[in-house]
């Protein structure tokens, strides 16, 4: 694994793309049990294609958090991913869908796009490709990077928000907002640094 500055570790796939490769059945479940006995809190970013491994990350997690942008096309993929999650039994109490690079002018697609998809919104990230970009470039976080930006703003709060702390017994100091010692991203933010070990939740 890998140890970012901030304090963040990151076990990368070393897939690139140009080999055929398929996980052995269970493997990513038994990479991310292992991740959970060593850290409060694991991120898989599962990409885009339901694969096996996706769907073993799924059975893991407490949360999933489903990104998506106001583009037709995308928007078409959300719905089924959503179905996807629906048949496997997810409990819809534990998914979040977030809109990304959301403008203002949006207002009315995105009433649209709730009714199409039958969930609200849980976060609307704002439409700054340039500073997201920069930051990506830079290795670092949007909080180091542009923390006065709309961007670095809503990954200081929202993010916050969003995920808080699930791994509380009854979720509700996370959901009043008041433990944001408790919360990945307000630990994250305030500190540049990530607790370890402890009970973990996976998003």
């Amino acid at each position: 694994m890998l140890r970012h500055a901030s304090g963040l570790y990151l076990l990368a796939s070393g897939y690139e793309g140009f080999e055929d490769v398929e996980p052995r059945p269970g493997s990513a479940m038994r990479v991310i049990g292992l991740l959970r006995s060593l850290h409060r809190h694991v991120v898989v970013d599962c990409g885009h294609v339901l694969e096996p491994a996706v769907k073993e990350a799924w059975e893991s997690s407490d949360q999933v958090v489903v990104v998506t942008t106001l583009s037709l096309p995308v928007i078409r993929r959300t719905r089924r991913l959503l179905e996807a999650l629906k048949v496997a039994h997810f409990p819809g109490s534990k998914i979040a869908v977030v809109v990304n690079r959301y403008g203002n002018d949006q207002k009315d697609l995105l009433v649209e796009t709730e009714n199409m998809l039958g969930v609200q919104a849980a976060g609307l990230i704002p439409n700054d490709y340039g500073t997201a970009n920069e930051a990506v470039n830079h290795g670092k976080p949007l909080t180091m990077m542009a923390p006065r930006t709309s961007l670095g703003r809503w990954f200081v709060q929202g993010a916050d928000r969003l995920i808080g702390d699930r791994t509380a017994a009854s979720g509700a100091a996370s959901e009043r907002g008041q433990d944001k010692k408790g919360s990945l991203l307000g630990r994250c933010f305030a500190s540049l640094g990530l607790e370890a070990k402890g009970k973990p939740s996976i998003v």
